[in-house]
C-alpha cells in the first residue's frame, strides 16, 4: 500500500506539491490568523440589540419620570418585559468567534440579571408595598453595570 502511494506521488509531482503547498498555506492562514468579528456583530447584531434596549430604557425612563406609584409600577412592569425582550433578541444571535462569543455572552449575562433583579423586586413589592423601588432599582442597576461595561468595551475597540 505505501509502494502505490509512493508510486502515485512520483507520477503526479506537480499535483503533489501544489496540494502541499496549499495545504501549509490554509494551515498557516488558518491557526496564524485572528478574525476581529466585531465590525460584522456592530453591522448584523448590533442594530437590534440598539432598538430592543431602546425600549427598554425608554420605559425606565418612564417610570423614573413618572409622578403617580401607580403607574410607576406600571412602568416597572413594562421595563421587566422590555429587558426579557432584549433578552431573547440576543440569546437569538450567535457570533462567530471564541472572543465574541465570550463578550455575548457577557451582554447575555447582564440581561439575566436584569431580568432577576426585576423578578425579585417585583416579588419584594408584593410583600411590602412601601418599598422604595427606584431607590432599590439604582443600586441593583450600579451592581450589575460592571457586566454590561465589559461587552461595551469589547464592542468599542
Amino acid at each position: 500500500m505505501s509502494a502505490s502511494f509512493a508510486e502515485g506521488l512520483r507520477r503526479n509531482k506537480i499535483a503533489s506539491i501544489l496540494a502541499l503547498i496549499a495545504f501549509i498555506a490554509f494551515v498557516s492562514l488558518a491557526l496564524g490568523s485572528r478574525y476581529d468579528e466585531r465590525p460584522r456583530y456592530r453591522q448584523v447584531i448590533l442594530p437590534g440589540i440598539e432598538r430592543s434596549e431602546l425600549l427598554y430604557h425608554a420605559a425606565l425612563e418612564r417610570m423614573v419620570a413618572e409622578p403617580k406609584a401607580s403607574r410607576r409600577v406600571y412602568h416597572l412592569i413594562n421595563a421587566h418585559e422590555r429587558a426579557v425582550d432584549v433578552l431573547k433578541f440576543i440569546r437569538s444571535r450567535r457570533p462567530m468567534t471564541a472572543v465574541g462569543t465570550m463578550a455575548h455572552m457577557e451582554l447575555i449575562r447582564y440581561y439575566r440579571r436584569v431580568d432577576e433583579a426585576f423578578a425579585i423586586l417585583r416579588s419584594e413589592m408584593s410583600i411590602d408595598e412601601e418599598i422604595d423601588f427606584l431607590d432599590r432599582w439604582e443600586e441593583i442597576r450600579l451592581k450589575i453595570r460592571p457586566i454590561y461595561e465589559r461587552w461595551s468595551t469589547w464592542i468599542e475597540q
